[in-house]
């Protein structure tokens, strides 16, 4: 049964409220009209409202009830349903007598009687409206608060156990369904599975694979259907839709509301969210489908960076119970310690084809911008540094970023950080510089619970260019990192600001400044991370200096790029000679 609305008229004389009610009812019967001769009535009314969880859009109340005890009985009403607007009857124009209603913020118009049936029904009208209006607003407010809320906390946890469970805890709660149903594809072909199962009246998933087939928990037609759709799929009475309602599982389990939203992640079909409510029809409100399909979005994301650390943590764990194994058998066994350190070389170089995988193509910034180069040389096989590049129309942004550490740390970091820029550029749509960094440092945080310990200082330096190549306009900002301009000659150094992203946070908030330069023909913009002015030297044991480095480029900046890649690895090979490398180097250069 469908629970409508209500609107509760209040007038002490019985002839009077009779009349209204009629006229309200009549003109408005998608409301449930409720009648009370008091502000005991009233109350009682107010209650069985409430505790039935019923909304109540307009009170209509008579002013000559006696003003103290409208104001009270209203103040009583407003607790209980603080949204609802208040519409005053009056036998006569005196606005001073209630003018004490209108501090209570809900007071939508004065009514004087008698009054006119066409005016009744326009005040109502527009009183309704208005409270429906407010119910949308606070209804989309609460979807992208929630939305924002579990994106965080889902890109905050990267174990796959414990996100499946986060995940299915989020979607219950925010979903009138008795069970909810994680399903997830292994390979594009191959067959689905369920990977966790939570119940209404439990706290915690049942994390198992079940292979999806007829016999599993859940339709396997509606779920194929799902796959191959990629489309939201919901049934409000299973029971009585079209070809499913005859189907055997549907008609085994009694089904009734059902909602399936895809999972997908840049285009590839990752698996699914399935719910079912079997005790109530049409159980899924557009709030729920329109929240789980925004949400599915980050679940995908997340779910893939999850799957991409428990690979890379199932190798280093094999091979660190291998090296345990090996250290107890190290005297006598040394050509064998040999060969798993040779094994474990091979794990870190697979684990460097992983993250290679999240760089962009260097053909793709060179296909967007032909005279440009990026020169990417990691001190280990994996690297902290890393460079990110996305382009939407007219605009492309560019990011060289050095993240803390070098080696493993710094590419668990890396993934870390590609991930949460991809959810803030190509999900979220903010392509402002100054807004990406203030974002990123902000989602930095809350991933690696920098809020809740004051030793957690990993973060990275990091400079983001948005190129506008329609209004010939660069704009830039930098953490701890500047861009360098050369233009006619003469070179020109902008400044990031003093802090990184991430990382210890002295300051209220962290925002970052947004540099705007207006491109002229011939301008050459640098931006790079620190491995290159830090690099210590073999002739003289000192480093190369970020003003030794502006040097090099304003000798190299006339070349062609191609040209100028090749002069910066001249450069850097001859000036360590045989020192070690100091640490992970990038410098990506843009000719105009």
């Amino acid at each position: 049964m469908i629970v409508r609305p209500a609107i509760l008229c209040i007038e002490d004389e019985l002839i009077i409220l009779k009349a209204l009610g009629e006229e309200v009812s009549h003109s408005f019967s998608e409301y449930q009209v409720e009648l009370a001769e008091n502000s005991e009535e009233a109350l009682d009314i107010i209650q069985e409202l409430y505790e039935r969880k019923q909304e109540l859009s307009l009170v209509i109340a008579d002013n000559n009830l006696g003003t103290e005890r409208v104001e009270v009985l209203i103040k009583k009403i407003l607790l209980k349903f603080p949204d609802t607007l208040i519409m005053m009857l009056t036998g006569q124009a005196d606005i001073d007598s209630i003018i004490n209603l209108v501090a209570l913020g809900q007071l939508h118009t004065v009514l004087t009687k008698p009054w006119d049936k066409e005016h009744l029904y326009r005040t109502v009208e527009d009183a309704v409206t208005k409270y429906r209006q407010r119910k949308q607003l606070r209804e989309k407010h609460k979807m992208y608060m929630e939305i924002h809320r579990a994106s965080m906390s889902l890109t905050g946890e990267i174990r796959l156990d414990k996100l499946m469970n986060k995940l299915m805890r989020i979607v219950m709660d925010n979903a009138d369904a008795e069970v909810g149903y994680l399903v997830l594809e292994r390979t594009e072909t191959g067959p689905l599975f369920i990977e966790a199962i939570h119940y209404a009246s439990s706290h915690e998933s049942i994390i198992e694979s079940i292979e999806i087939t007829e016999d599993a928990p859940i339709s396997a037609t509606i779920v194929n259907f799902a796959r191959q759709s990629r489309e939201n799929i919901i049934l409000d009475d299973a029971m009585n839709y079209g070809f499913f309602a005859n189907h055997p599982y549907i008609q085994r389990n009694q089904c009734r509301s059902i909602l399936c939203t895809p999972l997908v992640y840049q285009g590839r079909f990752m698996g699914m969210l399935y719910l079912e409510n079997k005790s109530r029809t049409s159980a899924f409100s557009p709030y729920s489908l329109d929240l789980l399909s925004t949400l599915s979005a980050h679940a995908a994301v997340a779910l893939q960076n999850a799957r991409i650390y428990a690979e890379i943590e199932q190798l280093v764990q094999e091979r660190t119970n291998e090296i345990v194994f090996q250290k107890e058998e190290i005297e006598r066994q040394r050509d064998v310690i040999m060969q798993k350190n040779r094994d474990i070389m091979e794990s870190i170089t697979y684990a460097k084809r992983i993250q290679d995988a999240f760089l962009p193509k260097t053909r793709d910034i060179l296909a967007a911008f032909p005279t440009s180069f990026v020169y990417f040389r990691p001190k280990d096989v994996v690297s902290g540094d890393f460079y990110w590049f996305t382009q939407r129309l007219s605009k492309a942004v560019l990011v060289a970023a050095d993240c803390t550490g070098h080696g493993i740390p710094g590419a668990f970091m890396s993934v870390m950080a590609n991930t949460l820029l991809q959810q803030i550029v190509e999900l979220d749509g903010v392509f402002r510089p100054n807004e990406i960094l203030d974002q990123l440092h902000l989602r930095v945080r809350v991933a690696l619970k920098q809020e809740d310990d004051a030793n957690a200082r990993d973060g990275m330096d990091i400079s983001v260019l948005q190129i506008d190549t329609k209004r010939h306009r660069i704009m830039f900002s930098g953490a701890n990192r500047p861009l360098v301009m050369i233009r006619n000659g003469e070179v020109v150094e902008y400044k990031g600001d003093k802090f990184s992203v991430g990382g210890e946070q002295l300051e209220e908030v962290r925002n970052f400044t947004l540099h705007q330069i207006d491109i002229e023909p011939g301008d050459t913009f640098y931006i790079f991370t620190d491995g290159f002015p830090d690099q210590f030297g073999e002739e003289i044991n000192k480093k190369f200096q970020s003003r030794r480095f502006y040097q090099l480029l304003q000798e190299i900046y006339e070349k062609d790029t191609e040209h100028q890649r090749l002069l910066v690895d001249a450069e850097l090979r001859h000036w360590r000679g045989e020192n070690e490398q100091t640490d992970d180097v990038l410098v990506i250069g843009i000719k105009f």
